[in-house]
């Protein structure tokens, strides 16, 4: 039976963020292409996912960009409106005789009930000022342990909140590993979702995010304002 996969991509004001999800969690999140982050999703997942495609060449990735709002643009906005990215990729072999297939599609509007679709209104709550929903979001990604109990601190840590490698990789359960705790950062598939981006380094310097440390520094400045307004509220 086909493995399918849901994409769709988000405008956001830090720019285009792609949403990788099954029918039960959210499993790669960030502002990045689809076809980039579905590379990484495959790296990250190893013999567990598909890697061979048996497409004609040029018929791997068939795209159709539309948007929900008609001033909206899907490649940049200033706002949290929506675009959406339609992909499938047709079936992918996992070797000889092997009749298992990937097939990455889309979820539109119409289905709300979906991971994806929540992850996505959760996405644009979260850019409103309101990160409960996107704290709600299952998610799921292949790690060790050490890197999973990173990755479950990071997603105790709240809004607005900022701790240190040091101070993360105690949470983790393991003090003298904030190198660790910072590769596991790194290699977090689900930004946004699982916030690597409120790990910094013990001098109080943002330290490395995937994404640019520009971006890092726009989704903390974010979270300062924000959790100031709710504590004013």
């Amino acid at each position: 039976m086909p493995h399918n996969l849901h994409v769709t991509t988000v405008a956001t004001p830090d720019g285009d963020f792609t949403i990788i999800a099954d029918e039960t969690a959210v499993l790669a999140a960030g502002w990045t292409d689809d076809e980039t982050l579905l590379e990484r999703l495959r790296m990250s997942e190893g013999s567990a996912m598909p890697t061979q495609s048996t497409a004609p060449r040029g018929e791997r990735l068939l795209r159709q960009r539309s948007t929900t709002n008609s001033g909206a643009s899907t490649s940049t906005s200033t706002s949290t409106s929506t675009s959406t990215s339609t992909s499938t990729i047709p079936a992918q072999a996992t070797g000889p005789g092997d009749s298992s297939s990937l097939l990455v599609q889309a979820v539109g509007p119409g289905d709300p009930s979906s991971v994806l679709a929540r992850a996505t209104a959760a996405v644009l709550a979260y850019y409103d000022g309101d990160p409960d929903t996107l704290e709600s979001t299952p998610v799921r990604q292949r790690a060790g342990d050490f890197h999973r109990r990173v990755h479950t601190a990071l997603q105790t840590t709240g809004y607005g909140q900022r701790l240190s490698y040091t101070e993360l990789a105690e949470r983790a359960g393991n003090p003298r590993a904030a190198r660790a705790a910072a590769s596991a950062c790194a290699d977090n598939l689900i930004a946004l979702f699982v916030p690597c981006h409120r790990a910094l380094r013990a001098d109080g310097s943002v330290g490395g995010f995937r994404y640019g440390l520009d971006l890092k520094r726009s989704l903390l400045d974010r979270e300062k304002a924000g959790h100031a307004k709710i504590r004013e509220a």
